[in-house]
């Protein structure tokens, strides 16, 4: 079973915005959105460049250790908070 699998925490929406569990399909958005180093100066666990790889990794560790990272989305990704 994939860790991606489950979902941690329920998804709750506003009128064009909602909040959710990252899941297995956001994990090039999220590389896209996090891999310039005005993001990766500023988060310190991000390294620079962020690969796929590091993408990757990152949303299979916070669904193994069940971390409070959620997308914020409207189309797309356009957030991550915790």
């Amino acid at each position: 079973m994939s860790v991606f699998a489950q979902t941690l925490y329920p998804t709750f929406s506003l009128e064009i915005l909602f909040y959710r569990s990252f899941n297995v399909n956001d994990t090039s958005e999220l590389q896209e959105m996090t891999d310039d180093p005005a993001v990766t100066d500023a988060i310190s666990f991000l390294s620079t460049p962020f690969t796929l790889d590091d993408a990757t990794q990152f949303l299979k560790t916070c669904a193994q250790n069940m971390s409070v990272y959620m997308a914020a989305a409207v189309s797309q990704i356009i957030g991550l908070f915790r």
